[in-house]
């Protein structure tokens, strides 16, 4: 009885009806790229779709295709910086200090204060994967692509108050008005560090430069695994980073004891590649009820499958638990040392 209870208790925290929507839009992205461009180029657009389309805040929920079109145009400007920052040291540390708290700036405020999750997702995305200037047009048309398939089904198919493609245009050019105008005051209020977007802007800065230029240039296997864990535990709301990074930990743990033992019963391809879409599935499901703890099991579960190309099990593993722990560790840290809230 109590197992029915807990099994009823976990339902309760999931929102299929949200999985399922961005899990399809997610697989035809990644389906449609992987036979126009191949697999490395299909699966960076297609993550790209995923987190414009699945990250709840008020700048990426969007109900017209002009704000879709002044957000890729937005997408351009942040993948080309995110490769720039690839290219050498100085660029790299430059970069990683600059655009977040210009990103911080422009998209947040103090009543979306995760309005920055998307284009701070990208630009640090960028740098794990890292994309030649050879690639860089397919990609950018890869994206598009997965944002057309996103809008086509999320805000035309699926939705009941779509407008025009006439109003959109005019809405496009009203929206490119606004946004110049009250970019400029954004960033000057940004130097304010009375502002708690401001301090936050500042502390995760220098957290982005610290996780991705130190890291990478240590060369470690993964390197980026203690970046994200760094760079997603920090959050602008202060005093909640402790327990975000719990559930990180907590999540990671169980998402590779879950892992482990599917990756040791299970040898056929076709149920592996079932599981891995499955990760995806439930990753996203939990989101919408803010269930930090169960969506990192899966998107442990989700890293890990694709790890294991490279890396053992028991290796990815072990790299991911100690990875994790580290970038949680520092987030803390940071959290307290650098512009701390009054």
């Amino acid at each position: 009885m109590n197992f029915i209870n807990e099994l009823n208790l976990q339902f309760n925290k999931l929102d299929f009806n949200f999985g399922f929507r961005y899990t399809f839009i997610f697989l035809l992205s990644l389906a449609l790229n992987w036979y126009l461009f191949g697999i490395n180029i299909s699966l960076l657009g297609a993550i790209i779709t995923l987190l414009y389309f699945a990250i709840p805040n008020k700048n990426i929920k969007v109900k017209s295709l002009s704000k879709v079109t002044y957000i890729y145009l937005n997408i351009i400007l942040v993948t080309f910086l995110g490769y720039l920052a690839t290219t050498n040291l100085v660029l790299s540390l430059l970069l990683n200090l600059l655009v977040p708290f210009v990103i911080v700036c422009i998209f947040s405020d103090e009543t979306n204060v995760n309005g920055y999750s998307f284009y701070y997702c990208l630009f640090v995305t960028m740098q794990f994967i890292g994309i030649t200037l050879d690639m860089f047009n397919f990609h950018l048309l890869s994206t598009f692509i997965g944002l057309i398939i996103g809008y086509v089904f999320n805000e035309v198919i699926w939705s009941d108050n779509h407008k025009s493609i006439s109003s959109d245009i005019i809405a496009l050019k009203e929206h490119f008005v606004i946004s110049l105008k009250s970019n400029y005051v954004k960033l000057r209020d940004g130097l304010n560090l009375n502002l708690l977007t401001s301090r936050f802007a500042f502390r995760l800065s220098i957290a982005t430069a610290f996780s991705l230029v130190f890291w990478k240039y240590l060369n470690l296997p993964k390197w980026y695994w203690i970046s994200i864990s760094t760079c997603y535990t920090l959050i602008p709301i202060h005093n909640q980073i402790n327990s975000r990074a719990f559930k990180r930990i907590q999540g990671t743990i169980i998402g590779v004891i879950i892992f482990l033992i599917c990756s040791f019963l299970v040898k056929n391809m076709f149920i592996s590649v079932i599981l891995t879409v499955l990760s995806v599935l439930l990753t996203l499901s939990y989101l919408p009820h803010n269930r930090l703890a169960e969506s990192y099991v899966f998107s442990t579960y989700l890293a890990l499958s694709f790890s294991i190309i490279s890396l053992s099990s028991i290796t990815a593993t072990s790299y991911r638990v100690l990875y994790v722990l580290i970038g949680a560790f520092i987030a803390i840290v940071f959290n307290k040392l650098i512009f701390p809230d009054k």
